[in-house]
Formats: C-alpha cells, structure tokens, sequence
C-alpha cells in the first residue's frame, strides 16, 4: 500500500512539474515576442513621414515599418528596424487570396464551385470536395490551425523560438489536410488552414 501511495504522489508530482514547466517555457516565450517590448526610439527614414508618425504610434509595442505610396514615389518610416527586416502580416495576406480568386473566376480559368480536388491531386478523401467558395467564406469544415498533436507542438515550437509557425510547404499541407475531420455539416469556422489551401 505504501508503495502505491509514493508512485502515485511520484506520478502526481511528475504531472505539475511537467505542466509548471510548460507554462513557464510557453510564458517566457510570448513574453520575449517583439509586441511585448516598448516602441524603440531609434528611427529613421523620411523625416517629414516620421514626424507625422511618431505621435500616432503611442502606445505601440516592438518595431514598425510604414511606407506612403504616392504618384511621386515611396517613402518609408522606420522604427528600430532595417529595411530588411520581415512581419508578419497576419491576415491580411487573407484578402489579397481572395482578390486573386476573384481574378481566375473572372479569367475563367476556375469557378466559385471548382472543387479543390481537382486543383490539388495530392488531396485525398473528403477534403477533395471542399469547392473554392467554400475555403474562402470559412465553410470548408477545415480546422483553424494545425489538425495533428505533432504539428501542433511543433507550432507553438516555432513561436517561442520566434521563427514562422506557418512554414508548411505544399506535402505537409496536404497531408494535414488529409488528415482533417470534414463535419457534414458545414458552418462558418475561421480556418488558417483552408486559406492555405486556397493560397
């Protein structure tokens, strides 16, 4: 009886350091995020945009890059980077996709109800039903993000390791995809990965 009692309290034990030691990776990782850090003083690039800038960034976090676009040329503000350095532009990409859909629908070259698997024959099961408008409304059933327990962890990998969590090429995709459970019934579910798809 005792014997049991200690490896459970083992195996209890092992369970909250094990889960302590997560958050704390998991927390140390966001907090070293570049949106955590103060707005850098250091600046540089078009003076005159920068000064107009500046005082609309208040309570802005990390780096900023903006560029005006004019008839008579680009100018650029910086804000603690170079004009190397890469952001991620979250969803915005979103809707150029969806601009260049609307594009090979009016070029002919697809319709709204194309289905995906005729587009992509690396496509397997369900998942080769799913039509265009389906991915671009967020009615295709696909997941948010990530559908396997290993893509997962490697995800929130990448992020603490501050480096692309969305780095899949064209075979890991689709192999997500495959592995994806399509409910029948289709609602409206934000879905990361059926954009991808449509990219």
């Amino acid at each position: 009886m005792i014997g049991y009692r200690y490896r459970r309290y083992c195996s209890d034990w092992q369970i909250l350091c094990s889960g302590l030691a997560f958050v704390a990776v998991m927390a140390a990782g966001i907090y070293l995020q570049p949106g955590f850090r103060p707005l850098t003083t250091q600046v540089s690039g078009d003076k005159a945009l920068v000064a107009f800038l500046t005082p609309l960034l208040k309570g802005a976090h990390g780096h900023v890059a903006a560029a005006l676009i004019t008839p008579g040329g680009v100018r650029y503000g910086i804000w603690g980077n170079d004009y190397a350095r890469q952001f991620e532009i979250g969803s915005l990409s979103k809707t150029l996709t969806a601009s260049l859909l609307i594009d090979a629908i009016r070029r002919g070259e697809v319709t709204a109800t194309t289905q995906v698997g005729d587009l992509v024959p690396e496509l397997v099961g369900p998942a080769r039903n799913i039509s265009l408008e389906e991915l671009v409304s967020h009615r295709s059933g696909l997941p948010p993000f990530a559908s396997s327990l290993t893509q997962k962890i490697a995800m929130l990998t990448a992020i603490v390791r501050r480096e692309n969590p969305w780095s899949y090429d064209r075979q890991e995709l689709a192999e997500m995809i495959n592995r994806a459970r399509i409910p029948k019934v289709k609602i409206f579910d934000y879905s990361n990965s059926g954009f991808a798809l449509l990219g």
